[in-house]
């Protein structure tokens, strides 16, 4: 190849080991712009669209964040996947009325558009820390382990395209602290970022009670999207791009 077409941050850092050029086209459903205006109400919609696979790892961090919000202000969480082809996500709950939602193409509009705060966790568990920790001990690094250390694991195809979606549809976001979110995001100002349990109910928090502050940073969320997803501004880079390519 003469050059590579990627998706995010993180398969540009994956696909570094080739030293080809790379031009990075973000990809995401098409949705159409809405700018909404916020309300306090009840009970309080917070959105989820993608992967079954991550409402089963946000189980150890981010679901009992949204428990903890649910026992202080009724909250339902309306997850949006693909329930027909990957099975029915298994989930209880004592507080927060989960609403499982069949993907289709129009469900941006039809469900998400209505929620109030989007989420998007991204992290995956990590089942045998023993397989972190080897190479560190091995290296044999000066500052050895700590109590508060992060570890995290995230998918290397991951994408900002779930975040682009509800900036488009005017939900603000709180995320996963992974790569293309700390691209999109900028923590307190167009969005929140969170990796604990406390982190998530924190971020969920602020957004619940402060309408204005969810117009705000949805807003801002927009308006970073526009800059960096127009398609039509992408197709030009991408032109100017492959120019620059022909004639080194």
């Amino acid at each position: 190849a003469d050059f590579l077409v990627v998706e995010s941050l993180e398969m540009e850092d994956f696909f570094a080991r080739y030293g080809l050029p790379m031009f990075t086209y973000y990809d995401f459903p098409s949705v159409g712009r809405l700018e909404r205006q916020h309300a306090l109400h009840e009970p309080l919609v917070v959105g989820y669209h993608g992967n079954k696979l991550h409402l089963h790892a946000m189980m150890e961090t981010v679901f009992p964040a949204l428990e903890r919000l649910a026992s202080e202000m009724p909250v339902e969480f309306r997850a949006v996947y693909n329930i027909e082809r990957l099975g029915r996500w298994e989930v209880r709950s004592s507080h927060v009325a989960v609403r499982h939602v069949q993907w289709h193409e129009n469900v941006y509009a039809e469900e998400l558009s209505g929620c109030d705060v989007g989420i998007v966790p991204a992290f995956i568990p990590i089942r045998k820390m023993e397989r972190v920790k080897r190479p560190w001990r091995r290296a044999r690094h000066p500052h050895g382990d700590s109590a508060d250390d992060f570890v995290v694991r995230y998918k290397v195809p991951g994408t900002a395209g779930r975040i682009v979606v509800f900036g488009y549809l005017g939900v603000p976001v709180v995320a996963d602290m992974f790569p293309s979110a700390a691209q999109f995001i900028s923590h307190g100002v167009s969005g929140y970022l969170a990796s604990t349990t406390d982190g998530w109910w924190r971020a969920l928090r602020m957004l619940a009670l402060d309408p204005a502050l969810r117009e705000k940073m949805a807003r801002e969320l927009l308006l970073t999207v526009e800059t960096r997803c127009d398609i039509r501004l992408q197709n030009e880079r991408l032109l100017r791009f492959i120019a620059s390519m022909r004639a080194a």
